[in-house]
């Protein structure tokens, strides 16, 4: 038997969304203040199950709820992309654990075309934050793996951050984020 990954797990599938009346989605971002629903974050990034979009007003994608996970890559995901996290560590210096679900919802969709292709857009509305995501060259072979390296940006109160990164796919369905860190000006 193989052992659980303790890596995170982006996916499409599976939801338990609560819906009250009139199907309106209760966000528990809107019921908690910001150091309470950071707490929550920290516990799902532990290991924790819950759909993510409950957490965000609107989700995080068109095509389902996003759900962070620590089950094995091989769980039997298809019709995604999910995306291992390298480790919290790799959240883009200035971005909130709140704004880099909705990043990595475009990190997906970038990292899903074969080619290099226009910048996909990302917000927050809870934040106020908002980004794009750009995949900057086709496809590599790394270590035996396909990667593709990205560029992200990142606007917050006016401010505006970008960040570079690595990502590989280690299987059909699942790109596992590299490496994330601040883009060198030149």
């Amino acid at each position: 038997m193989r052992k659980a990954s303790s890596r995170h797990l982006l996916s499409d599938t599976g939801h338990l969304p609560y819906h009250g009346k009139m199907g309106a989605r209760l966000s528990v971002a809107s019921l908690f203040s910001a150091p309470v629903a950071a707490g929550l974050i920290a516990m799902f990034l532990g290991g924790c199950s819950m759909q993510l979009s409950s957490l965000l007003p609107g989700g995080v994608s068109d095509t389902g709820p996003t759900v962070i996970r620590s089950t094995p890559a091989s769980d039997g995901t298809t019709g995604s992309i999910p995306l291992h996290m390298a480790s919290a560590r790799d959240i883009p210096m200035g971005m909130s654990a709140i704004d880099w679900p909705h990043a990595q919802a475009a990190l997906r969709e970038a990292l899903a075309r074969t080619d290099e292709g226009p910048s996909v857009p990302w917000d927050n509305p809870a934040s106020g934050a908002r980004g794009t995501v750009t995949p900057i060259a086709s496809a590599f072979t790394k270590d035996g793996l396909p990667c593709r390296n990205f560029i992200a940006s990142h606007v917050k109160d006016g401010v505006e951050s970008w960040s570079e990164g690595l990502a590989c796919r280690v299987n059909a369905n699942t790109w596992e984020v590299k490496s994330v860190k601040p883009l060198k000006k030149s």
